[in-house]
């Protein structure tokens, strides 16, 4: 129940972003932990056009976990449901820039995955900066399921 409280104060609008170098680091860390999609193929989106994270830090765009690509215009087309769907289903992944709590050793990313027509979902991913750098800490916590 802390972590939920937490979580929703840290992503109120007023929350400051993490400066680029942490935002880099909990970044590279969020997307280590994405996972391919059941079915059809997965994406990550790296376009600095789509993504404030990939403008702030281009080099997580190539450091994609096994079995997800980088999204392309098919493949967002795929995802947000506008087709008409060429090739197989795609899920998308977005990851926000994160945001910091008050104290500034935690912080908060959220991660939008998009799949097509009503499907979707997100989870904010919390993480601590400790003597070796920013560490998920704990599960992350599904805000939303479509």
């Amino acid at each position: 129940m802390l972590m939920v409280m937490m979580g929703a104060l840290m992503m109120r609008i007023d929350a400051p972003l993490a400066p680029p170098s942490d935002a880099c680091e909990i970044g590279r860390l969020a997307v280590a932990d994405l996972r391919p999609a059941a079915s059809g193929e997965t994406y990550l989106e790296v376009d600095p056009a789509h993504s404030e994270l990939m403008k702030l830090c281009p080099a997580l765009g190539q450091q994609l976990p096994e079995g997800i690509a980088a999204a392309n215009a098919r493949a967002r087309s795929n995802a947000t449901g506008k087709g008409p769907w060429r090739g197989a289903r795609a899920t998308v992944y977005t990851i926000e820039i994160p945001r910091l709590v008050a104290d500034r050793d935690h912080a908060a990313a959220e991660v939008w995955l998009r799949c097509g027509g009503l499907c979707g979902r997100g989870h904010v991913s919390f993480y601590v900066c400790t003597t070796k750098g920013w560490r998920r800490n704990g599960k992350p916590t599904p805000p939303w399921v479509s």
